[in-house]
């Protein structure tokens, strides 16, 4: 077993001395075995540099390129790909703004879907005790079934719209995406995910053992950006 262990040293928070990483090895690095999170925390920069290096190198050996050819042809290349942009900007607003139009309409578009969506993310539901006429609170993921689900599913279309926040914004569709059922909510798609934004801060704590809590920093980030 110890062959396919990771090589790399650590210290062991229970006896306080030093052994090898017992988790199993993935990569082969400057001739030692390293098991995932020893090849990122060690060698992950590295890699990026080289990655930068090689990059920069292509990156130049197109620009010479270029610069050999004639005037014209200049105008072409530089026209053509400046179509091609504005075309693959569009494409991707596109795809953003129908997978939140397709989630509004399916999950934030009512006040029954509104109580269904905020009470996974506030993480908790009511449940009545028969035997007590009162209200309890209840861990939401052993009485909501789609909790997980809803949750991940919102920090995703946050990490989206903060990604790609200023191809959205020069499409100036967000803004104008609207929905008939407004109810007491602004119709917009913006102040629907405004409200979506304050529910996810205030039960921030609540939801940071859910997958994509990774991309709370871009519900933080999205009034600002967008105001």
């Amino acid at each position: 077993m110890a062959n396919y262990r990771c090589q790399i040293s650590i210290i062991d928070t229970t006896t306080k001395k030093t052994r090898k990483c017992k988790n199993r090895y993935k990569f082969y690095i400057l001739e030692k075995k390293c098991c995932t999170i020893h090849a990122n925390s060690l060698y992950k920069n590295f890699i990026i540099k080289i990655q930068r290096a090689f990059k920069a190198y292509k990156l130049r050996k197109k620009i010479n390129y270029f610069k050999l050819l004639p005037t014209d042809l200049w105008h072409k290349i530089l026209t053509d790909n400046i179509f091609y942009e504005n075309k693959k900007n569009k494409k991707i607003a596109e795809i953003i703004l129908n997978k939140i139009d397709i989630f509004i309409k399916k999950y934030f578009n009512n006040p029954e879907q509104m109580f269904y969506l905020f009470g996974a993310i506030e993480f908790y539901s009511f449940q009545q005790d028969n035997n007590h006429p009162i209200e309890l609170y209840v861990p939401a993921y052993q009485t909501h079934p789609d909790a997980n689900y809803l949750i991940n599913h919102v920090l995703y279309l946050f990490y989206l719209l903060d990604k790609y926040q200023l191809i959205i914004i020069e499409e100036k569709k967000f803004f104008d995406r609207n929905y008939k059922i407004a109810y007491d909510y602004s119709p917009s798609m913006y102040f629907k995910f405004l409200s979506l934004r304050e529910k996810l801060l205030s039960y921030r704590y609540n939801i940071d053992d859910i997958e994509n809590y990774k991309y709370i920093e871009c519900v933080y980030k999205f009034k600002t950006l967008y105001d």
